[in-house]
């Protein structure tokens, strides 16, 4: 059924087709996929319906728009089960002939075969997506297949004098295993900085002036996040002028008991106010 209610997707496996009910009037349309379509899935956004044909080896994507067109996928050896992940940016299929299963990315349609068990059955991904779950039929195992993480967030960087303070949030989700290390990379130059479980870092020996694109990764026992990345421009830091005030009143105002030093460094803007009282001579 679709996510909102409004259609319900059969597999007939003898005669090739899918059949679309609405569910508003149980009105049928017929829709022709490949040999042999066995299991049905709908993307979490109820844009695209999955089938397995166990007899073509292939994944037929049929768009939930009418005219409902189909997409033929190449997969592996009697596809049989099809799960989507729930952010919907990939499909799970297990293909029982062999001992893989077929990921496939939604952006592309592209696959990539994954070893598991022999004879891979039902598959399950896990409601955060970190992890893929799948029963192997004749070894009497379940395999779960985990993924490098999601790319950092919130990435920050404080310019400096010939550095950057990265910043950033651990990434939500870890692919289903736990993170060993973030890099900060800036870009050109190739300068970086790494860190364990820290989610900031310093890069030094950075050129003034030059604006930098600084990439962040997390990785885990699997392999490394995309990156996400932000720009920084390093520079001196500018020192503001300190200005010096007296306040003084009465007869004070004018007299030679006052005497005031006000001293500016170049470089630090250091002040330094002395007051002097005048000793008046006894007679």
């Amino acid at each position: 059924m679709s996510p909102d209610g409004s259609s319900v997707w059969v597999t007939n496996q003898s005669a090739g087709t899918v059949s679309r009910i609405a569910t508003s009037d149980n009105t049928v349309t017929s829709i022709t996929v490949g040999s042999g379509p066995e299991f049905v899935a709908v993307s979490p956004d109820g844009l695209s319906v999955w089938v397995t044909n166990l007899n073509s080896g292939t994944v037929s994507r049929i768009s939930t728009t009418a005219p409902y067109a189909v997409t033929s996928i190449t997969v592996g050896l009697d596809p049989l089960f099809v799960a989507v992940s729930p952010d919907g940016l990939s499909v799970w299929v297990t293909n029982y002939g062999g001992t893989t299963v077929s990921r496939i990315d939604t952006s592309n349609n592209a696959v990539t075969p994954i070893t598991v068990g022999s004879n891979p059955y039902g598959v399950a991904v896990s409601p955060d997506g970190s992890s893929v779950w799948v029963t192997n039929y004749i070894d009497g195992t379940v395999s779960r297949i985990i993924f490098p993480p999601q790319p950092p967030s919130n990435v920050t960087a404080t310019p400096g004098d010939a550095k950057s303070t990265i910043s950033w949030a651990a990434p939500t989700n870890t692919g289903g295993s736990p993170i060993t290390g973030y890099t900060a990379t800036a870009s050109p130059g190739g300068k970086s900085c790494t860190t364990t479980t820290a989610t900031s870092c310093t890069i030094s020996g950075l050129a003034n002036g030059t604006t930098y694109d600084v990439s962040v990764t997390a990785s885990n026992a699997v392999g490394t996040s995309e990156p996400s990345v932000v720009a920084v421009t390093p520079a001196v830091p500018v020192v503001t002028a300190a200005t010096a005030k007296l306040a003084a009143t009465g007869s004070d105002l004018f007299s030679p008991s006052w005497l005031v030093v006000a001293l500016f460094g170049l470089g630090g803007g250091a002040l330094l106010v002395s007051r002097r009282r005048k000793i008046q001579s006894q007679s």
